[in-house]
């Protein structure tokens, strides 16, 4: 499935509708977006995600940037993001940065597991 994004802006409120799947060869058009967004006079960027199916670290980068250099006191606000795109948004370390219209779903998203040494076959203490 394709990638698309497209910018609306009203009063002080910009929105960025994406569907399809963020991968880090589209993660350019993201950002242009999003830097569009961030140039205008807003209090708000509300990022519509009920149509995206997937996002890679690329995107959550893209955000985080786009995040740190909002004036302060601009929301980043996300709407309707699918569980395991909230889930990479989260291990990205975007659940304390942003507000979801749903505030248990960064808290219900799933983390990926990260291997402990025991899960190794071999191990070798150096």
């Amino acid at each position: 499935m394709t990638f698309e994004a497209y910018l609306g802006c009203s009063g002080q409120t910009a929105s960025i509708h994406l569907s399809g799947e963020l991968t880090d060869n589209r993660v350019g058009a993201l950002r242009a977006l999003l830097g569009q967004a961030a140039a205008r006079p807003v209090s708000r960027v509300v990022l519509r995600m009920e149509g995206l199916l997937s996002m890679t670290a690329g995107g959550v980068r893209a955000l985080a940037v786009t995040r740190q250099g909002l004036p302060p006191g601009t929301e980043l606000i996300i709407v309707g993001a699918r569980q395991d795109v909230l889930g990479v948004l989260r291990s990205g370390g975007l659940d304390a940065a942003v507000t979801s219209t749903d505030p248990q779903a960064f808290a219900e998203a799933p983390r990926p597991a990260i291997p402990t040494f025991d899960s190794f076959p071999e191990r070798t203490l150096l």
